[in-house]
């Protein structure tokens, strides 16, 4: 699953005045954040981080000739480092490891 901020966030549309609408979104936004808080133990953004990693996780074995630096910032991270340091951080081995593999 690619994570997508359309998913999770309700945001008032352009044109629209209601800031009841607008609160609402923010609350929803807090309410999100505290149940993915609460529930899973981690905050917002190691969950969109875990998220993207399962995603570039499965980029790779569904093309296996893809660079890591495109499987990066097609998983939504900014930065190859940043992609690199959660990598590393939720999957626990270095970035390129499955690119030497050998198929058993």
């Amino acid at each position: 699953m690619k994570p997508s901020g359309e998913h999770l966030f309700c945001f008032r549309e352009r044109g629209s005045s209601s800031s009841d609408e607008n609160l609402a979104s923010v609350h929803d936004v807090v309410a999100i954040c505290q149940a993915i808080n609460v529930r899973m133990g981690l905050s917002f953004s190691e969950y969109i981080n875990r998220l993207r990693i399962a995603y570039a996780i499965q980029l790779k074995e569904m093309n296996p000739d893809l660079l890591s630096s495109d499987i990066a910032f097609r998983s939504g991270f900014s930065s190859r480092a940043s992609f690199y340091r959660n990598l590393k951080l939720y999957q626990n081995h270095p970035p390129l490891s499955n690119r030497n593999k050998q198929p058993q």
